[in-house]
C-alpha cells in the first residue's frame, strides 16, 4: 500500500477504491504510510545526483549503470504442461533460443551464435559434436548459455537433415545429458520404488535443461519467465508438468518513477497484465534500506511540511540529516577498530579514554558520565558480538579454515554488522549522541592509545633486538594482515598514532564494503608499507646504506661513461661535418673551375669570332678599294657617252 498510494497522485480518482481500504487499518499501519509517503515526495523531488552527493549519502539513486535502482514484480505461481507428442516447428525453436541467447553475457566472441556456441561447447567437450555427444548436467547448472547452445546446435542438426518439424520426444531422445538421453531420466523418475533421494537429486539435475526446453516450445515465455520447477511426468499421457512464476522487471528510471511503475502494477492498473503479483524484490543500494530504516519519522514530517509550505527545494544535505544511520555505522565502526586483534589492551584503552573525557570540566558532569558510560559499553558490546561471530565462525570451520584472509575478514565484519543491526543497542545510542560528541570519545581514544603506543614503542627502543629486523617484520606485517575494513563512508580516522610509528599503524576506515574496495584498500596500504620502510632503511639500516651508496657510485660512473660517450660521440659529429665541410669546398672550387674554364672558352671564342669578323671586314675593305680603282678612267663619261659605248660594245 505504501508504494500504491504514489500512483494516487494526478490520477483523477482512478484508484478511490483501493484508497478507501485506508480505513481498515490500523495507526500503526497509517503512520508507516504517511512516513513513506514523506519518503516518496523527498524521492520525487530530488536533483539529479552528482558525485559529491552521492559520497555524503553513501549510495546512489543514478538509473542505470551497476547498483541500479530497480523493483522486481513476481506473480503467484501457475502451472504449465507440457505434450511431448506435440510437433514443434525447427525454425521457431531456433528463434526463440536465439532470443534468449542474446540476453546472455558469458558467450565468446562469434559472427554469429552458431558460433559461439560451438566455441563454448568446444572449449567444455574438447571434441566435436555428434548426435551422441553428452553433456555432463554441471554445465547446465554453470550457466544458461551452455544449454541453450546444446540445444541450438541441436536443433540446426535437424535443419540439416531437412527436418523442418519435430516432436518434443525426439528432442528427449537425441539430448544426453551424464550419458543418458533425457528421456531415460525421466523415466526413472517414474518408478516408484527407486531410491527416493536419488529421485529427487536426479529431477533436480534436469530441470535446468528442461526449463530451456521450455523456453524454446513455448512463444513469448522467456521474457518474463521469473522461476520454473519441475512437478511431475506422466509416460503414458506423455505429458511434463511444471510449475513456473513470470515476473516484471521496473525498467532504469529514478527512484520515484521506478516506485511509481511498481504501484501501477500493485494497483492493477496495467490492462495486459492478466495476473496477480504477490511479491516485490528490492534490487539497489542496500545502504538506501538502512537510510529509511533509521529514519526519524518527527524529523522527516517537520522536513516535508516546512517545504511543501515555504516552497523549498529537496537536497541532498537535508535528506542525509533525516537518518540516523550515519551515526549507527559510525559507532559501529568505531567499536569493530576497537576490538581488532592487537597486544593493545583494548578494555584498558576504553578505561584511559572514559577518565580522559570525565577530567573534561568544560562539559557538564552527566554528560560526561554518559559519554565515558557510552564508550565502555560500546567496547563491551562489541566484544560480545564478536564472540558471537566467533561462534558462528566455528560453525562453519570447514569452509571458514579455507577461506583466503580476505575472505575471513568480509565473513568476520558482515557478521559483526548483522548482530550490531539484529541487536539494535547501537539505534537508541545514534538518538541521543551527536557528531561532536563522537568526535570527544575519538579523540579521547587517540589520548589513550598513544600513551599505550609510546609505553610499547620504549619498551621497544630498551631491548637489546635488532630494530631494523622488527620495523620490516611490522611492515610486512601491515601489508599482508588487514588492519581492519576500508570504505569512504568514514569522515575521520579512528587511530592517531604518534609520528615515530606511522608506519606501524595505519588510519583505520571501516565499513561496509566491497571486494573491490577491499583489495583497493590493501593495495594502498601495500604500497604505503613499502615507501615506509624504503624510507626506515634508508635511515636506520646501514647495509640499506652501503647498498645506496654503492648504487650511487655506480650511477655515477655509468653518467661518467655516458658523458664520455657523448662527448665522443659529439667529436666524431665534429669530425664528420668537417669533412663534409672540405667536400662541399672541394666541390665548391671544382665547380668554379669548371666555370672559369668554360667563360675562358667562350672569351677565346668570342675573340675569334671577333678577329674573322675583322678579317671579312678588311677583305670586303681591300674589294670595294679595287672595284673602285678598277672603274676610276670611266667615272667622266657622260650618260650618252657610255650608252654609245655599250652600244658599241
Amino acid at each position: 500500500m505504501a508504494l500504491g498510494l504514489l500512483a494516487l497522485h494526478d490520477t483523477a480518482g482512478a484508484f478511490t477504491d483501493k484508497a478507501l481500504q485506508l480505513r481498515y487499518l490500523t495507526p500503526e499501519a497509517l503512520l508507516f504510510l504517511r512516513s513513506s509517503l514523506d519518503v516518496a515526495f523527498i524521492l520525487k523531488n530530488l536533483p539529479p545526483q552528482t558525485l559529491r552527493d552521492a559520497e555524503l549519502m553513501r549510495f546512489t539513486l543514478n538509473s542505470g549503470g551497476h547498483n541500479a535502482f530497480s523493483v522486481k514484480a513476481q506473480c503467484e505461481p501457475r502451472g504449465l504442461g507440457l505434450n511431448t507428442s506435440e510437433t514443434l516447428k525447427v525454425e521457431d525453436a531456433i528463434t526463440r533460443v536465439e532470443e534468449a541467447l542474446d540476453r546472455e553475457d558469458d558467450l565468446p566472441e562469434g559472427a554469429s551464435n552458431s558460433e559461439k556456441c560451438s566455441t563454448l561447447l568446444g572449449s567444455i567437450l574438447r571434441e566435436p559434436l555428434t548426435p551422441t555427444t553428452s553433456l555432463p548436467h554441471e554445465a547446465f547448472l554453470s550457466s544458461d548459455a551452455v544449454g541453450l547452445c546444446y540445444l541450438l546446435l541441436r536443433l540446426r542438426y535437424y535443419l540439416q537433415t531437412e527436418k523442418d518439424t519435430i516432436t518434443i520426444d525426439d528432442l528427449l531422445q537425441t539430448v544426453y545429458v551424464d550419458g543418458l538421453p533425457l528421456s531415460n531420466h525421466l523415466d526413472f523418475l517414474q518408478h516408484r520404488r527407486a531410491d527416493t533421494d536419488e529421485r529427487k537429486l536426479r529431477g533436480k539435475l534436469i530441470t535446468p535443461f528442461l526449463r530451456l526446453l521450455l523456453l524454446a516450445t513455448v512463444e513469448s515465455l522467456g521474457n518474463s519467465l521469473g522461476g520454473i520447477s519441475l512437478r511431475s511426468y506422466d509416460s503414458e499421457a506423455k505429458v511434463i508438468s511444471f510449475q513456473y512464476t513470470l515476473q516484471t522487471v521496473s525498467p532504469p528510471k529514478p527512484p520515484a518513477e521506478v516506485l511509481a511503475y511498481a504501484a501501477d502494477l500493485l494497483l492493477g492498473s496495467h490492462t495486459e497484465k492478466n495476473f496477480r503479483y504477490i511479491s516485490f524484490a528490492f534490487d539497489g543500494p542496500s545502504f538506501l534500506l538502512e537510510w529509511y530504516r533509521y529514519i526519524d519519522v518527527d524529523k522527516l514530517r517537520s522536513y516535508v511540511d516546512s517545504v511543501r509550505e515555504q516552497n523549498l527545494p529537496v537536497t541532498y544535505q537535508d535528506m542525509a540529516k533525516l537518518s540516523n544511520v550515519y551515526t549507527v555505522t559510525d559507532i559501529a565502526d568505531l567499536s569493530y577498530s576497537l576490538r581488532q586483534s592487537s597486544k593493545i589492551d583494548v578494555a584498558k584503552v576504553a578505561r584511559e579514554a572514559a577518565k580522559k573525557i570525565m577530567d573534561d570540566d568544560s562539559k557538564p558532569a552527566l554528560k560526561r558520565y554518559g559519554l565515558a558510560h557510552t564508550l565502555i559499553d560500546m567496547v563491551t558490546h562489541a566484544a560480545y558480538l564478536k564472540r558471537k561471530c566467533l561462534g558462528k565462525a566455528l560453525e562453519e570451520y570447514e569452509s571458514f579454515s579455507s577461506f583466503k584472509l580476505i575472505d575471513k575478514e568480509l565473513f568476520r565484519y558482515d557478521c559483526f554488522y548483522s548482530q550490531m543491526l539484529e541487536a539494535g543497542s547501537f539505534a537508541e545510542v545514534a538518538r541521543s549522541i551527536s557528531d561532536e560528541d563522537i568526535s570527544e570519545v575519538m579523540a579521547a581514544i587517540d589520548y589513550a592509545y598513544e600513551g599505550e603506543t609510546k609505553a610499547l614503542y620504549e619498551k621497544l627502543l630498551k631491548d637489546k633486538i635488532d630494530h631494523t629486523k622488527v620495523a620490516n617484520a611490522a611492515f610486512t606485517m601491515g601489508q599482508e594482515y588487514p588492519i581492519t575494513g576500508s570504505s569512504k563512508r568514514r569522515r575521520f580516522p579512528v587511530i592517531t598514532p604518534l609520528k615515530r610509528l606511522k608506519a606501524m599503524f595505519t588510519a583505520i576506515k571501516p565499513g561496509r564494503k566491497s571486494r573491490a574496495e577491499y583489495n583497493a584498500d590493501i593495495r594502498e596500504r601495500q604500497q604505503l608499507a613499502e615507501q615506509q620502510k624504503l624510507q626506515y632503511n634508508l635511515m636506520y639500516n646501514k647495509d640499506i646504506q652501503q647498498q645506496l651508496l654503492n648504487m650511487q657510485q655506480q650511477q655515477q660512473q655509468e653518467q661518467e661513461q655516458q658523458q664520455q660517450q657523448e662527448q665522443q660521440q659529439q667529436q666524431e659529429q665534429q669530425q664528420e661535418q668537417e669533412l663534409q665541410q672540405e667536400l662541399q669546398q672541394e666541390k665548391q672550387q671544382e665547380q668554379q673551375q669548371a666555370l672559369q674554364q668554360e667563360l675562358q672558352q667562350e672569351k677565346q671564342q668570342e675573340q675569334q669570332q671577333e678577329l674573322q669578323q675583322e678579317k671579312q671586314q678588311d677583305q670586303q675593305q681591300e674589294l670595294t678599294s679595287s672595284e673602285q680603282d678598277l672603274q676610276g678612267p670611266f667615272t667622266s663619261q657622260t650618260p650618252e657617252n657610255s650608252r654609245d659605248s655599250t652600244a658599241s660594245a
